[in-house]
Order: C-alpha cells, then structure tokens, then sequence
C-alpha cells in the first residue's frame, strides 16, 4: 500500500497522512515500524469510513 503511494509521487515523509477506520487499526504497528511515513495520524474507529460516506451521501441528497 505505501509502495503504491509512493509510486504515485506522494511523498509520505514530509507531511502528516492520515489512516482511518479498521484497517488503520490492524496497519497500525507495521505502518509506525516501516519508517515509511514521518507522521502517521491514526483515526481508530472502525466505522468512520462508513460515517463519512453516509455524511458526503446527506449532503448529495439535500444539497447541501
């Protein structure tokens, strides 16, 4: 995953990225341990994914 980033020219060292959701959690550990990112922030609640989608579908329906 973070070759791909990488790959994609996102330089994953100079600023802060930030993982959400279940699979932030399980990442966790190996993403703090690879060296890879300078600043990792992680969001570690497993639904927060879905909360985000539900809110962007809200504002799709109301146009807001």
């Amino acid at each position: 995953m973070l070759g791909a980033l990488r790959e994609r020219q996102l330089d994953l060292r100079t600023g802060r990225v930030i993982f959400v959701g279940g699979g932030a959690c399980l990442l966790r550990r190996q993403i703090e341990t690879s060296g890879k990112v300078a600043h990792p922030v992680f969001v570690e609640d497993v639904n927060a994914n879905a909360k985000g989608f539900e809110y962007l579908y809200r504002c799709t329906v109301t146009g807001e």
